[in-house]
């Protein structure tokens, strides 16, 4: 299905100041998908970090908490649901203040095919990072690290993927 044009290499994204109603950064992958050619990007692991800006330390805290992260490729800047044909990875970071301040994340990192080739396609020009918490919290960030390649893709491969991605 896909042939792939280069070694794998790393793009990273943040949200910082993590709020209830949801905070999204935009990433332009513009540069890397091209339809005329069927070039598309694939996303073999992202790897998430939680963590307070401008201290770089972990994202600790005295009350209790969930935060979620999702790695999509559709600006709508709201978390979708877990089966959207959107998502492309996510996380969650939860924090037990109550019970001694402790916190919990999920596997890390997310990988989506250990042989050369798999993975997931995008051939949008953007992936949002999308995090959300139960409570506000100034200076809190996610990052995540995406290692990805570059490959092409025939024309029927890449009009299933657009017909795909306009479907939800």
């Amino acid at each position: 299905m896909a042939r792939i044009k280069t070694s794998s290499f790393y793009i990273g994204v943040e949200v910082n100041d993590i709020l209830t109603t949801g905070t999204s950064t935009t990433l332009d992958i513009s540069q890397y998908v091209n339809a005329p050619t069927g070039q598309a990007v694939l996303v073999e692991e992202v790897q998430f970090c939680w963590y307070f800006e401008g201290t770089n330390l972990p994202l600790i805290h005295s009350n209790d908490m969930q935060l979620t992260a999702q790695l999509k490729d559709s600006t709508s800047g709201e978390l979708v649901s877990p089966i959207s044909e959107d998502l492309v990875s996510q996380s969650m970071y939860i924090i037990d203040g109550a019970a001694g301040v402790y916190s919990e994340d999920d596997v890390m990192p997310d990988v989506m095919g250990y042989a050369a080739g798999e993975g997931r396609l995008v051939i949008s020009s953007n992936l949002q990072l999308t995090a959300q918490g139960t409570i506000a919290i100034a200076n809190a960030s996610c990052a995540a690290r995406i290692r990805c390649r570059i490959v092409s893709l025939d024309q029927k491969d890449w009009m299933a993927l657009a017909l795909q991605s306009v479907a939800e």
